[in-house]
C-alpha cells in the first residue's frame, strides 16, 4: 500500500517530503477531500499542526478550499485555529478571504 509506506516514510524522516508544488502529504490530503489519508497520516504520527515554512497547514487549506467536513476532521484531531501563517494570518482570515 503506496499510502501506508509514504506515511511511513513522512513521519520517520526529517526532510518531510513534499509534492511538486510544495505540499506535503497531509495538506494535499485535505485539498482533496482524502479522509481516509488524513485518518492514515495522522494514526501513522503526522503532526496535524505541522507547516513548511510556516506557509500553510493543513487546517488552512482546508477552509481556502471551503472543505469544511475536512476542517472538522483536522480539528478534531488537534489542529490549532489560532496558529498563523507566513502573512500572519490564521485560518479563519484565510476562509474569510475566500468567501
Amino acid at each position: 500500500m503506496v499510502w501506508r509506506k509514504l506515511s511511513i516514510y513522512y513521519s520517520k524522516i526529517a526532510s518531510i517530503p513534499r509534492d511538486h508544488r510544495g505540499c506535503i502529504p497531509l495538506s494535499r490530503a485535505a485539498e482533496s477531500r482524502r479522509t481516509s489519508i488524513i485518518t492514515l497520516l495522522l494514526k501513522n504520527g503526522v503532526d496535524v499542526k505541522l507547516t513548511i515554512d510556516n506557509i500553510s497547514a493543513a487546517l488552512d487549506i482546508a477552509l481556502q478550499m471551503k472543505h469544511s467536513d475536512m476542517a472538522v476532521l483536522l480539528l478534531k484531531q488537534g489542529a490549532d485555529i489560532r496558529t498563523r501563517n507566513d502573512k500572519g494570518w490564521t485560518p479563519l482570515h484565510e476562509a474569510s478571504q475566500t468567501a
